[in-house]
């Protein structure tokens, strides 16, 4: 995946292919785009696929209340807001809890940046990885 500047903000988080660490935005400008670390060989920024085991480690939790067959990854987004990822497809549904009826799928997400993106548009909220 090329890494378009237009879609990341600071605190986006990407791994570094040959080494496989995990590296985060640090700065963006107009032109560059700064992670954190330092390599002094040529090194490669690359998206990291948002799996069931990524989605854990951003804190979601397993859910199977409600659900017929088989289970959600469930993150709490601030006072008023569950997101959800089906593991099998990794759609991510949104339900305002204020207003139950109001839960829609919002699409695929297929790299942890885009799911960092999407939650911190709703809440301000950053996720990070835990160990």
């Amino acid at each position: 995946m090329e890494i378009n500047p237009t879609e990341l903000r600071l605190g986006n988080l990407f791994m570094e292919e040959k080494t496989g660490q995990i590296i985060e935005v640090i700065e963006l400008t107009k032109d560059n785009i700064t992670f954190s670390g330092n390599f002094e060989k040529e090194w490669q920024a690359t998206a990291i696929p948002l799996t069931k085991s990524t989605c854990i480690r951003l804190g979601f939790i397993k859910d199977d209340e409600g659900v017929y067959d088989g289970y959600y990854l469930s993150y709490q987004a601030g006072n008023n807001i569950q997101v959800t990822i089906d593991p099998k497809t990794m759609e991510v549904g949104i339900a305002l809890q204020w207003r139950a009826e109001g839960t829609g799928i919002f699409g695929e997400c297929k790299y942890v940046h885009q799911l960092q993106n999407l939650i911190f548009a709703l809440t301000g909220e950053d996720l990070k990885l835990k160990s």
